[in-house]
């Protein structure tokens, strides 16, 4: 996915992904998400859907732009969907040049 903006919002942007096939699994292992950026990963302020709680955890990407989420059973939903959402400086230009995820599960 590749994305570029200006002035991004202040709600910012609502991804959802969601797999072409529905995954089975029994168990999530793990879960990273990255996201690369014109900015430094530090202006980018990504958070992720919690389908236990129903509400968004904030993330704080490392220096590379990623981030392993704990607990990533709770940020996993019906067939393998992940919602994130993204913000950043609204009076700066903010391009997103790509979002993935590396998730483990058991089946």
């Amino acid at each position: 996915m590749t994305t570029s903006s200006y002035n991004v919002p202040s709600d910012g942007y609502t991804i959802g992904f969601r797999p072409s096939l529905p995954l089975h699994f029994s168990e999530v292992d793990s879960l990273r998400l990255n996201i690369g950026t014109n900015n430094t990963p530090q202006q980018v302020h990504p958070a992720i859907w919690n389908f236990q709680t129903e509400t968004w955890q904030d993330l704080t990407l490392d220096s590379f732009g990623g981030v392993d989420v704990t607990n990533a059973w709770q940020y996993i939903g019906m067939d393998g969907e992940i919602l994130v959402s993204i913000q950043g400086d609204p009076n700066g230009y903010f391009d997103v040049t790509f979002i993935d995820f590396t998730m483990m599960v058991q089946p």
